[in-house]
């Protein structure tokens, strides 16, 4: 690299240019920068990054609303802004924040006429707090180059991580009343982990001012969201704790608790729980039992079988234990050192806790997917959070992952990691599928409406999506070979969660929102 330098530092100083050491380093510098930009590794590596995230990107453009979409609209229509939020709270369930957060993206039918925007934002939103605790990391690991270099091929890798291992990316980014409940406080909770972060790093005066107020806020936000953040705020007080916390700040600490216990209080204590409550039969002590064991093993199986999620904790662990003398060790890694079975403990017992909390409002029932997806993204959290420790426990071993020499070979690693997961062929078959979901759910949409402002009676005959979708395939790829065909009649599994019309249940709340007297389909 030095020789390719000479020719231009002789020409300089033939010249008659006087630069001094410092503006010399800076123009090597950004000669090795503008170098490194090019690199065919780099280029590799930004190409898996577009790959895996372009679906992601443009099947929200075809996607549609369903099912409990259509009942906040309704009743936001007939009761109003207020009233609705009592309605749910009395009669359906206490998660006031997602309830009022719903409830904004639907006033006016907003959210039927964007209704892409909201899986846009939860996506930008997801590599905003994910760079949030990237560089609040960075405080505690002095002259962390690799951080700052890479730090957006980091930050996608973790949000492809957590995308790709969870059981149901559809209830996850998709289907808009799942993924404000579950998806948004997941990204609330990332940006809490970093202000507990900045808190216990160096001091910052601005964040030393607000960090009464953020944090208890975060706090009782994530929480209004979903029963299962009682849990998740319950393993990060724990974690703040062993931190030491209350040393450090116990003003902060008690405003943190007072909101949490408050927010508990009024998602436990809504009259709508026992009304829902009352609606599952009970399924027995055993039944729950079994449902626990198994979810937790469709959790570990859903972590472990992405060869992504491998990477990633040897990545780290690599990066932890090469940094291991220079790491500014606060109190809680100090605890991890000396009792290296507790974030294992801590790890397993959240995930536990997390199901039993579900299986006990279901009775003993099985936990829906949209639940579990969180439980996955706050387990991943943990267990970067013990690879990093492990890490710095283990002894130094003779691999240096910032290394020029191995630097090409990770990123490499990374970006066959992004492409080589099951998530990928089920991204592009939707994005083949898609546009005939699209056409079909559209033709459907005009066909109700049309019914509403018909005189004499508001009746409507709809067809099926599986009988629209075959007529519209025959119609418009009546050329194509018949494997294609099939392929574009399969439902496309990121955006179809049901079909309202095949249950009495669904043509009632299409009814009710439509305006209309009667659906009835062939």
């Amino acid at each position: 690299m030095q020789a390719e330098h000479q020719p231009y530092c002789s020409l300089l100083q033939l010249s008659g240019a006087k630069l001094n050491p410092i503006k010399m380093k800076h123009i090597s510098d950004l000669t090795r920068s503008k170098q490194g930009l090019f690199h065919p590794v780099l280029i590799f590596a930004v190409v898996a990054v577009f790959v895996f995230f372009a679906p992601l990107l443009i099947l929200p453009f075809f996607n549609h609303p369903t099912s409990d979409d259509f009942v906040c609209a309704t009743h936001l229509d007939t009761k109003g802004f207020l009233q609705y939020q009592q309605f749910i709270y009395e009669n359906w369930g206490g998660r006031f924040v997602a309830t009022f957060t719903g409830s904004l993206f639907v006033l006016k039918h907003f959210l039927y006429d964007h209704y892409y925007l909201h899986t846009l934002l939860l996506i930008l939103l997801d590599f905003v707090s994910i760079w949030f605790v990237l560089a609040c990391v960075r405080r505690f690991v002095p002259d962390n180059d690799s951080l700052r270099k890479y730090r957006l091929l980091i930050v996608a890798l973790v949000v492809a991580l957590q995308y790709c291992s969870t059981i149901e990316l559809s209830t996850y980014l998709f289907w808009f009343s799942s993924s404000i409940t579950y998806h948004l406080p997941m990204i609330l909770v990332q940006l809490q982990i970093g202000l507990w972060l900045r808190f216990f790093g160096p001091t910052d005066p601005t964040v030393s001012r607000s960090r009464h107020f953020l944090i208890p806020l975060l706090i009782f936000l994530i929480v209004g969201f979903n029963e299962l953040f009682i849990v998740v705020q319950a393993a990060i007080f724990i974690l703040a704790w062993l931190a030491g916390a209350h040393k450090k700040s116990q003003p902060l600490l008690l405003a943190s608790i007072c909101a949490y216990a408050i927010s508990t209080l009024i998602v436990l204590l809504s009259p709508g729980n026992a009304s829902r409550f009352a609606m599952v039969a009970s399924k027995g002590i055993m039944s729950g039992f079994a449902v626990v064991l198994y979810q937790l093993a469709a959790i570990t199986w859903s972590i472990g079988k992405n060869p992504l999620s491998w990477l990633v904790f040897t990545f780290v662990f690599l990066y932890a234990n090469q940094r291991r003398p220079i790491v500014q060790k606060p109190a809680l890694l100090m605890v991890f050192q000396s009792k290296r079975w507790l974030l294992p403990a801590i790890i397993i017992s959240f995930v536990i806790a997390s199901l039993a909390v579900a299986v006990s409002g279901l009775n003993g029932g099985n936990i829906p997917g949209r639940y579990i997806n969180p439980v996955i993204c706050s387990t991943l959290l943990l267990l970067l959070l013990l690879s990093f420790t492990e890490g710095l426990n283990a002894k130094p071993l003779d691999i240096t992952p910032a290394n020029s020499k191995n630097r090409s070979f990770i990123i490499s690693a990374f970006a066959v990691g992004l492409l080589c997961n099951l998530y990928l062929k089920e991204a592009y078959v939707n994005l083949a599928t898609a546009p005939v979901y699209n056409a079909v759910m559209e033709a459907r949409k005009k066909e109700l409406t049309a019914a509403a402002f018909k005189p004499g009676g508001q009746v409507v005959l709809v067809s099926t999506y599986d009988n629209a979708a075959r007529h519209y395939v025959a119609g418009r790829y009546q050329h194509a070979p018949g494997t294609l065909q099939n392929l574009f009649q399969q439902k496309p599994g990121f955006l179809f969660l049901g079909d309202e019309l095949q249950s009495r249940a669904g043509r009632r709340i299409l009814q009710q929102f439509y305006r209309l007297d009667s659906i009835l389909v062939r």
